[in-house]
């Protein structure tokens, strides 16, 4: 029996979360960590960060170590979804910061545009 040269790759991206994800190399792991997030691999590799990396145990949840039925899965099921509840959270707090950033840039110029126009009206 052949030994799976696959690794387990824990790959972190700041704009969308952990991806947990099998392959032999990085390369590998970063393309299947974009599949994962349902992006183009362009668009992510930049950012892929490696949080760690274990070797791959068929039937072992890479989170949590419990064994499962899962053919070719790396988490079992409670893990998976805990995993992508995790990722939607994460996610939905960069938009909404990244929101309410736009909205105090967008009253900052709103507040100094009103400013240069009073001084305008006083000095004339």
């Amino acid at each position: 029996m052949a030994v799976s040269k696959e690794q387990v790759w824990f790959l972190r991206h700041e704009g969308h979360g952990v991806a947990i994800v099998r392959a032999a190399n990085f390369e590998q792991a970063t393309v299947a960590a974009a599949k994962f997030w349902g992006v183009r691999w362009g668009e992510v590799a930049a950012g892929i960060e490696v949080e760690r990396k274990k070797p791959l145990l068929n039937n072992i949840c890479a989170r949590c170590g419990k064994m499962f039925q899962g053919g070719r899965e790396i988490l079992c099921p409670p893990c998976e979804r805990k995993q992508r509840e995790e990722d939607a959270e994460q996610v939905r707090i960069k938009r909404m910061i990244r929101e309410r950033y736009k909205q105090e840039a967008r009253m900052m110029r709103k507040g100094a545009a009103d400013e240069e126009g009073r001084g305008a009206e006083v000095d004339a």
